[in-house]
């Protein structure tokens, strides 16, 4: 199956945090189990890179779009089988009005494939921090989530009553095979 993975934001530049972690984990695990997957970054502008000696953090293959490439993107997510957004709690910092009005009018409502909001924070105020958060929901396919008893999804029903059929709980992809070789490393701090 092909799977695209779509975040917001420049996650590029420390490789950390929730959202993160969680599409490293997911990416890593979809392709252990055969399935193409790519990551792709809707951001405020394609970031430049200052440093000659920068260091990519991610150990993924993604590709950035602005706002000036929405229809490229949408095109581009419409050769998978499904979407999969990685949506953060918050709007990250540079994204406009305008940027967001983009990435829901000419990018998430025009995606023909399956369409997966996945949602981090399982906080009732992520439904009012992120514009067009409940036109995003509505327009998914389905809502991925960590708790069915997170405010997130408790406000959502209220909310969205008619998509209470389309969520679904998250399991964390964890591989523990990475970790075999912990026991090895006998020099540990205890911190």
């Amino acid at each position: 199956m092909k799977i695209a993975i779509l975040t917001t934001g420049p996650f590029y530049a420390n490789g950390i945090g929730g959202v993160e972690t969680m599409i490293t984990l997911k990416y890593n695990w979809l392709k252990r189990n055969n399935h193409e997957v790519k990551v792709f970054n809707y951001c405020p502008s394609i970031p430049k890179r200052k440093k000659k000696d920068f260091v990519e953090v991610v150990k993924y293959e993604y590709e950035s779009y602005d706002k000036t490439l929405a229809k490229e993107l949408v095109e581009e997510l419409d050769k998978f089988d499904a979407v999969i957004f990685e949506k953060e709690a918050t709007v990250q910092c540079g994204f406009t009005f305008d940027t967001l009005n983009v990435l829901y009018h000419d990018v998430w409502k025009k995606i023909s494939t399956k369409k997966f909001l996945w949602q981090h924070n399982g906080l009732a105020k992520s439904l009012n921090k992120y514009p067009y958060v409940l036109g995003f929901i509505n327009e998914a396919d389905g809502i991925i989530h960590l708790s069915p008893e997170s405010e997130y999804v408790q406000e959502m029903v209220l909310k969205l009553p008619s998509k209470q059929n389309r969520s679904f709980r998250s399991t964390v992809f964890t591989d523990f095979s990475e970790f075999d070789d912990m026991e090895k490393n006998q020099e540990r701090e205890n911190k």
